[in-house]
């Protein structure tokens, strides 16, 4: 359908949006309904209109993403980033603005306001006093729905998945079945329609370069195409000051580089740092320096983060303050040789799972950026529940390696374990992009379809990954499902496919 493709290509252009879904035909019966809608005879007409830059293009523009903009989203998302913004980011900005007493924060693609709304919570528990300062926490969207409902502050029992009730409790007002956001944290933010792509001289209040300290742009890039990124990215620049931050979603920027800005590793994500734009980015591994950090490598505590109270129920790292395994690259470096990926997989098999995490962590000591080494470690972590050192281990391999699927797939995994399924179907479908045959991925995909009622879909998908399957050796181990032999995962399989 070249037309249908050709108003995707426009609609890439003037939004940044390309995951409009992978229904071509349900896709081409929209448009010919917007096209109706208008009165045109034919799609080329509708195309005409939104290419342009009238009022009725934007109109349309802002309609489109209304309807394909994802707005599914829940607070304090991410645990890790979120500690990482409570512990570390926050109070390093609060200490750096004290003498001026201004702190301004932008949730880019701020959706129906949950993200906004969990940092003003953690500022307002890290800084008592914020009353006494100049703060502006702007949350910009380009779904006028999704500003409505921020703007509202009621939200349903399913944007707290994850969330203890006491804080619930202590920053909700119950209203009928839902929850209104308290009047003390909805005045500390606004919200306000604004286009990532767009010039900046359309940006709310007047073009602001140089203005924030901390942009929060998360789970937003997978939508874009490179150059949409490149222009949102861009403009993140203008509006960051120096040295100020940008926090985006795990690995949604893998590989790619922009000036100005500097990829930052701490022990749970990266972050992006403005910097001189004339300097070469690199990426600052100075915070995962030993496999035990020292007291002297933490970051100072504050003084105002000594009343903190936060209630948020953040996951532990591993059991002994193990972080990352990043050695100090001063250190004379000594290679292993290859991994011994058969003695570990074999040893994962057996259950020894503390001695199959032993040797790769030793072994990356040496090797840090050993990919092999690095994926297994981060399907060790997955499985033992340290999701956060699990995503830093694929977003290294991915610094390295864009188009590794196993890598994709574990941050697939991960997403769909804390509830972030558009997510996952998006980390999934990218690993079937990369590999056709990574038949996991197809069970995955299925078993989410069928949580959701797509029975037929999921089906279709369940039988792809038997027929993969079954070129297999009956007799090899998978080690994706614990060792499960091939033969006995196809009747599993089958099982799973009687009810549908």
């Amino acid at each position: 359908m070249p037309q249908t493709e050709e108003l995707k290509r426009i609609i890439a252009h003037k939004t940044g949006l390309i995951e409009l879904g992978s229904d071509d035909a349900k896709l081409h019966s929209y448009f010919l309904g917007r096209m109706k809608s208008f009165g045109f005879n034919s799609l080329h007409q509708y195309s005409e209109l939104i290419s342009g830059d009238s009022p009725g293009a934007n109109a349309e523009l802002k309609r489109i993403a209304i309807d394909f903009s994802n707005t599914e989203s829940f607070f304090f998302r991410d645990h890790g980033q979120m500690r990482l913004l409570r512990e570390t980011i926050l109070p390093e900005l609060v200490i750096k603005n004290q003498n001026i007493r201004t702190l301004n924060i932008l949730s880019a693609a701020s959706s129906s306001g949950e993200e906004l709304y969990s940092i003003a919570i953690l500022l307002s528990e890290i800084l008592p006093e914020y009353k006494t300062w100049k703060i502006t926490l702007l949350g910009v969207d380009i779904n006028h729905d999704a500003i409505k409902k921020a703007e509202n502050g009621v939200y349903s029992k399913w944007s707290f998945r994850s969330v203890p009730e006491e804080t619930i409790s202590k920053y909700f007002v119950r209203k009928n079945n839902d929850f209104m956001i308290s009047e003390s944290i909805k005045e500390m933010v606004l919200f306000r329609y604004f286009n990532l792509v767009d010039d900046l001289s359309t940006f709310p209040f007047g073009r602001s370069e140089s203005t924030f300290d901390l942009i929060v742009c998360r789970n937003v890039f997978i939508y874009f195409e490179s150059s949409g990124i490149k222009k949102a990215v861009a403009n993140f620049a203008h509006l960051l000051k120096k040295n100020g931050y940008l926090l985006t979603g795990h690995s949604e920027l893998a590989n790619m580089h922009f000036p100005g800005l500097k990829p930052v590793a701490f022990p749970d994500s990266f972050i992006y740092q403005k910097t001189d734009s004339r300097q070469e980015p690199n990426i600052d591994l100075s915070h995962l320096e030993g496999l035990f950090p020292s007291e002297s490598n933490k970051p100072a505590k504050p003084h105002i983060t000594k009343k903190r109270n936060i209630t948020v129920d953040l996951p532990p790292l591993s059991g002994n303050g193990n972080r990352f395994p990043v050695h100090d690259t001063a250190d004379k470096e000594e290679n292993l040789g290859e991994f011994p990926g058969t003695e570990v997989e074999k040893l994962i098999s057996e259950g020894s799972i503390s001695e199959a995490e032993s040797i790769t962590r030793k072994f990356l000591k040496k090797n840090h950026n050993d990919i092999q080494a690095l994926l297994a470690l981060a399907t060790i972590c997955a499985n033992r529940g340290l999701k956060e050192e699990a995503r830093i281990c694929c977003d290294l391999v991915l610094e390295t390696e864009a188009f590794n699927p196993l890598a994709y797939f574990v941050l697939g995994q991960l997403a769909n374990e804390d509830g972030e399924i558009e997510n996952a179907l998006l980390l999934f479908n990218k690993v079937l992009y990369l590999n056709h045959e990574f038949f996991p991925a197809l069970i995955e995909l299925a078993t989410i379809y069928e949580f959701q009622g797509d029975n037929k879909k999921a089906l279709k998908l369940r039988e792809n990954a038997i027929g993969k399957i079954s070129k297999l050796n009956p007799e090899s181990p998978i080690v994706f499902y614990k060792n499960m032999k091939a033969g006995r995962l196809i009747e599993e399989l089958k099982k799973l496919t009687e009810h549908l």
